[in-house]
């Protein structure tokens, strides 16, 4: 003959994750039945154990709290009838344990004139992570790797920006983290570059010996002008002293100096003769009326 007894139990936390220490089973059973509820530790069996609670035949509704373990529960719970037993089995997951959250900067060189920063991280699995900065937002439930990667951007300003993660995990515990990372102009930037002993540092050494180098030259250089200037000068003073030498020395003196004419010069026979010519006092002939007749050939 069938059992006239009917029982149920109510445990809404059957199959999840809680951060609590204990959860509350509700059973309902008859007034002749008995319930037994029995905690088996994870990776055990349930002959080892012995019932945790025990409920004697008496009130139709029992509610009774159970203990939780951090990690993994199962709970078998028993009720009696007239010619069986009722068998539940329930799982619980405890969780109170803050969920892992770390943040760190991939950086190189040049990072600190980057307005973009790759940021990675560790997060707890199934766990709830949101990563902002000053001008960007990221959400994402945290995979199996546990890992992540992002781009954030921060603001193009000189001075240290806050990156700052949140995790909630299933269990209801949560966790934040921030790091501080710098953005900086490219003159700030190069000085403690070269501090640190990085490329700068030799290209700026080499641009001074550069700067010098120039310097030397052109320094040189004026030099070497102004000694050509001041020996061209010496040239010129030295001919200009040879030349007034020279004239002195061609300057007749006492007796043999030239007399300066008292009067007009004599014109020139060659002069006189032109000017004769000019008057018409000279008559004008050919140069053959001064060859000899018997000197004429007949061409005829």
């Amino acid at each position: 003959m069938p059992s006239l007894y009917a029982s149920a139990i109510w445990a809404n936390w059957d199959g999840t994750t809680v951060g609590t220490e204990t959860v509350q089973l509700i059973l309902q059973r008859g007034p002749d039945q008995w319930a037994n509820v029995t905690h088996i530790p994870f990776g055990t069996d349930i002959g080892d154990f012995e019932p945790t609670h025990s409920f004697e035949p008496g009130q139709s509704f029992v509610t009774v709290e159970l203990a939780l373990d951090e990690g993994e529960n199962e709970f078998y719970v028993a009720i009696g009838a007239l010619d069986h037993i009722q068998m539940y089995t329930l799982y619980v997951t405890r969780d109170t344990i803050t969920p892992r959250l770390n943040l760190t900067e991939i950086t190189n060189r040049t990072t600190n004139l980057e307005p973009t920063r790759i940021i990675e991280g560790v997060c707890e699995r199934g766990a709830f992570v949101t990563v902002w900065t000053e001008i960007s937002t990221t959400n994402f439930v945290c995979g199996a790797s546990e890992n992540f990667t992002l781009q954030m951007g921060i603001p193009a300003r000189p001075g240290w920006h806050s990156v700052n993660a949140t995790s909630l995990d299933m269990g209801g515990n949560s966790n934040e983290f921030s790091i501080e990372v710098r953005y900086q102009e490219w003159t700030d930037w190069a000085v403690d570059d070269a501090k640190a002993g990085g490329p700068m540092l030799y290209w700026g050494a080499g641009a001074l010996l550069g700067l010098l180098a120039m310097l030397g030259l052109t320094s040189r250089f004026v030099r070497r002008r102004e000694a050509r200037t001041r020996a061209a000068e010496r040239g010129v003073d030295a001919a200009s002293e040879w030349l007034d030498e020279m004239i002195d020395d061609s300057e007749p003196e006492g007796e043999g100096a030239p007399v300066e004419p008292t009067g007009p010069a004599e014109p020139l026979p060659e002069e006189e003769e032109l000017r004769a010519w000019a008057r018409g006092e000279r008559e004008v002939r050919s140069w053959r009326d001064n060859v000899p007749d018997d000197d004429v050939i007949d061409l005829d």
